[in-house]
């Protein structure tokens, strides 16, 4: 430990701000603990599956409209989850509008904007319909309680009601990413959406065509890429709890990294 020495005398002050410098030097050496190899010689993808909330604006049997606050893509499909009174309500949906219609600063000050989007409904067994319509009848705000949700609105197949506790809701949904380094220890993979620092998530890597790896990350860096056009972000992910099989194959993948030879590999 270097200690800085005031009047020959070394000061409390002095030891702990040395102390939280070599611990935090010794965190960075073992956080990257095994090497990384660049991605050269093929193109390696991924997904993963990642989570918003949103504030749900009005609901039918056909469709929801809500605010998110990151860009949705329009006929892709996404799971939603609105909780209720009771049982929260698990439906899946594709997105038929969307559009950015405000900008508002978050607890950090940064600016975050924010995208009202249409979804339709695409389950539609009669089963699923009446599960639908008995969780809106159950959640309807006191304006609506005299509402018939089976009726038409204009052009609109079903009336558009409000619940109780909108804000109340999840979209989740799977994102491609590329992998642009990787080691026994984690990756750096390129993604338009920026994620906040220590989420877990689901991640799937694809080698080929034939060969994939499914494994849980860690974010530990998330910066922008200044050079790209559109908003692009670097992440840095550290791999967590990895079963010895999915480990094997990995290290098979690094293996192949490590040699010069670019012929195509196997992963048993």
């Amino acid at each position: 430990m270097i200690l800085f020495i005031t009047n020959d005398k070394v000061t409390e002050e002095h030891i702990e701000v040395n102390s939280l410098i070599g611990q935090t030097i010794i965190q960075m050496q073992e956080r990257r603990r095994y090497k990384r190899f660049t991605i050269d010689i093929m193109e390696i993808s991924g997904k993963m599956v990642l989570a918003t909330y949103i504030k749900i604006l009005d609901i039918s049997i056909g469709g929801v409209s809500f605010k998110a606050d990151r860009r949705l893509t329009i006929d892709r499909e996404y799971a939603l989850k609105i909780e209720g009174k009771e049982k929260p309500l698990m439906v899946k949906g594709t997105i038929v509008r969307a559009m950015l219609t405000e900008s508002i600063k978050d607890q950090r000050g940064n600016i975050v904007p924010v995208y009202t989007a249409g979804m339709k409904f695409t389950e539609v067994e009669e089963q699923k319909v009446k599960e639908i319509a008995a969780f809106i009848e159950n959640n309807l705000k006191h304006v609506n309680k005299d509402a018939d949700i089976y009726s038409s609105s204009g052009r609109r197949q079903y009336l558009r009601v409000y619940i109780e506790s909108p804000e109340r809701s999840l979209l989740k949904f799977h994102e491609s990413y590329r992998v642009k380094n990787i080691g026994r220890g984690g990756m750096l993979i390129e993604s338009e959406f920026p994620l906040k620092i220590a989420t877990v998530l689901p991640l799937e890597i694809f080698f080929n065509e034939d060969q994939s790896m499914k494994v849980s990350g860690k974010i530990i860096s998330c910066s922008p890429i200044q050079s790209k056009e559109s908003a692009c972000y670097n992440i840095g992910i550290e791999f967590i709890n990895m079963p010895e099989k999915v480990l094997k194959k990995l290290d098979n993948f690094i293996l192949l990294l490590d040699k010069t030879d670019p012929d195509t590999p196997s992963f048993k």
